[in-house]
């Protein structure tokens, strides 16, 4: 256990740290690398082969062109859909589309045959020299392809055409007639109509199957690593060739299921080949909208060989940094240690007793320095406890001395201690006094509050007084203006009165005068009826006529009498309500003397309530001088109180200091004691060293 402890251990596990964080950086550095390198791989392949899948869709656009430059010649149109009627024209036609579709297929490199697959006329293929298909007991190429498998991939867009990996017919037609074909990878088959949009057949363009290979050959992601093109039928085309059902390698897996069902345009996935059960990469990228996609699988330890390289420097650097640092360790640790230990043995020797010890050593470092320090503290130790001992006896002295004044200063902080206790009762009861005189004042200032609330109370209802006799006066004011006002109206009304009863006076001379006209009116109608009466006969409408004057005469009479009865009432009533005029111009009059005198009244009350206001005002300036005066007398009171309370304060402490002070003499008196007793131990232990 002891040697666990040790500083050699310790330093070598010192050293050993380092090489830890080694350890660590190693392994995380192979982690990352190993996840950046795979990680960077899977990218590197899928854009590979997205690369390659945008090549195969350029080229299935241009085989899609020309099978679409063929469908829209307008003699293939004519001729498969029965237009031409003369020998010599149908046959120009169709030497022009023969001719027009081997241009197509021998244009370029990608074609390697094309063919016209017809319900009616002649079907054909362009590869090796143009051969005719015949008809077969009755049936048509075109009908011969419905029969076979390929038919059923353009059943869901039978207007567009669609990419397949076979031609089961043109095959079997090519064998069965000992023709020899070029090889293919992909087919693309499209319907051609005529201007009705009746089929006529199809065209049928396969691309050259060394084409493929070239370019699945340009792919280079490792050694081991293999690619294949395949269609949507699962026609599978590898590096090797065209590979039978039984033979292939994505074709049949769950990949290739998986990426049928996958809406991602390209993907990878780890997995492990169920043949030689090691781990591969699978890597796809669909070609565009055909349906056809690029596979290919690259061996996991391609992958990770280079993250091997990296895993085996950083074992050999852990490795190497460890044995380095073992060494160093136990090579500085010896080293060390013996330094140590040799001045720890001079410690233990200075420990005993024994200060003529002396700690050398050879080493120029800072342990060199260490034991040069060593040795000066022994010898700086030795010098101290040489004067100490020398000092010992004169301290014994001095503590006796110190001790007989010790006891001096006792008996005068006793005598200081009994005097300040009697001036702290004389200060406690001054601050008591002050006390008293301090709750009066507040007892004071309370009934100050009061006058002075009072007062202020009384000021606010003088105010409102005053206002509400201002009010008052403005209010009779008013009713003055209106007295005067009802008295011109009164004056109006009574001398409208007296003009009214000057016209009812008029009115009477004139219903005199239709009195008057109504008697003579009557009188003449009398004087008509008697001459009437003399005419006889002749006079007899006369006589009616004086009959209706005399009748008009009498209602005039009455009608007049009535009027005049009513202008006697309307005379009586004018002269009542002249006099209750004249009456209420008098009450009037009386209402404004009334008036005035109450203006008068509220006039001498509204200065009662100024001289009120002034004196109230005074009364508030002296309540205020009081509060002041207050003030100051709280203030001087608690000045006297603080004075008192401060002089009683530091009397306590002068008290408690001189209590303090005794004690400390008397804690004096035990130290020095104490001290006569360290200097004879001091005396007693000095002699156990050897100086």
């Amino acid at each position: 256990m002891k040697k666990l402890n040790s500083l050699r251990v310790k330093l070598t596990a010192f050293f050993l740290i380092p090489v830890t964080f080694i350890i660590i950086v190693g392994y995380t550095a192979y982690s990352i690398a190993s996840s950046g390198t795979q990680e960077t791989y899977e990218s590197n392949a899928v854009t590979a082969l997205q690369q390659m899948a945008n090549y195969y869709e350029l080229t299935f656009s241009v085989v899609e062109g020309k099978t679409e430059q063929l469908s829209g010649l307008s003699e293939l149109k004519n001729y498969y859909g029965g237009a031409y009627t003369d020998t010599e024209e149908s046959r120009n036609a169709l030497s022009e589309i023969y001719r027009s579709a081997r241009n197509l297929a021998q244009s370029d490199n990608i074609v390697g045959d094309m063919s016209i697959l017809a319900y009616k006329q002649t079907s054909f293929s362009v590869a090796n020299g143009n051969y005719l298909m015949f008809n077969y007991g009755g049936s048509s190429a075109a009908a011969e392809f419905d029969k076979t498998g390929d038919s059923s991939l353009l059943s869901a867009s039978p207007n567009a055409g669609a990419w397949m990996g076979t031609r089961v017919f043109i095959d079997s037609y090519q064998g069965a007639n000992a023709i020899e074909g070029i090889p293919y990878c992909a087919v693309y088959v499209e319907p051609f109509y005529d201007s009705l949009g009746e089929k006529l057949g199809y065209i049928s363009t396969d691309i050259r199957l060394d084409t493929s290979l070239v370019a699945l050959e340009r792919i280079n992601l490792g050694e081991g690593s293999t690619f294949a093109f395949i269609t949507s039928d699962g026609v599978e085309t590898n590096m090797d060739g065209k590979s039978n059902a039984n033979e292939t390698i994505f074709a049949n897996t769950t990949f290739f299921e998986d990426i049928k069902a996958s809406s991602e345009s390209s993907g990878v996935e780890w997995m492990k080949d169920a043949t030689d059960k090691k781990v591969y990469l699978y890597v796809y990228a669909k070609v565009g909208e055909s349906g056809a996609v690029i596979c290919g699988r690259i061996p996991e330890t391609v992958i990770s060989g280079s993250v091997n390289n990296i895993r085996v420097a950083s074992v050999i650097a852990v490795i190497l940094a460890t044995v380095v640092s073992s060494i160093v360790g136990i090579i500085v640790s010896n080293s060390i240690g013996s330094t140590v230990k040799g001045i720890s043995d001079g410690f233990e020797q200075a420990a005993q007793g024994d200060l003529t010890i002396s700690i050398t050593s050879k080493r120029r470092d800072e342990f060199g320095a260490l034991s040069g320090s060593a040795s000066k503290m022994i010898e700086n130790t030795k010098r101290l406890l040489l004067k100490i001992s020398a000092t010992a006896d004169s301290l014994k002295k001095s503590s006796d001395d110190i001790g007989g004044a010790s006891e001096s200063l006792v008996t005068a902080s006793e005598n200081i201690t009994s005097s300040v206790d009697e001036i702290r009762l004389g200060l406690d009861q001054q601050a008591h006094d002050a006390q008293g005189c301090l709750d009066e004042a507040d007892v004071l200032t309370d009934k100050i509050e009061v006058v002075r609330k009072n007062v202020q109370a009384i000021g606010d209802m003088a105010s409102d007084a005053d206002e509400s006799v201002k009010n008052g006066i403005e209010a009779v004011e008013n009713l003055k203006t209106k007295a005067n006002e009802t008295s011109e109206v009164t004056n109006g009304v009574i001398e409208d009165i007296e003009a009214l009863a000057k016209e009812t006076s008029s009115i009477g001379n004139i219903i005199a005068t239709i009195d008057e006209i109504a008697r003579r009116t009557n009188l003449l109608s009398l004087n008509a009826s008697i001459e009437a009466a003399r005419a006889g006969a002749a006079g007899k409408g006369f006589s009616v006529v004086a009959e209706e004057i005399r009748m008009l005469a009498e209602q005039s009479a009455v009608s007049a009498g009535e009027i005049g009865n009513i202008i006697t009432t309307v005379t009586a009533k004018t002269e009542q309500t002249a006099t209750a005029a004249k009456h209420a111009e008098e009450i009037v009059k009386q209402q404004e003397e009334a008036v005035e005198a109450t203006l008068s009244e509220f006039n001498v009350i509204n200065e009662n309530f100024k001289t009120i206001a002034d004196h109230l005002k005074e009364i508030g300036l002296q309540v205020a001088d009081m509060e002041k005066a207050k003030v100051n007398t709280l203030s001087a009171i608690d000045g006297i109180s603080a004075v008192s309370e401060e002089a009683a304060a530091s009397s306590s402490e002068v008290g408690n200091t001189a209590l303090d002070a005794q004690n400390a003499a008397k804690n004096l008196n035990d130290v020095i004691k104490d001290l006569r007793g360290a200097a004879d131990s001091l005396t007693t232990e000095l002699t156990g060293f050897k100086l």
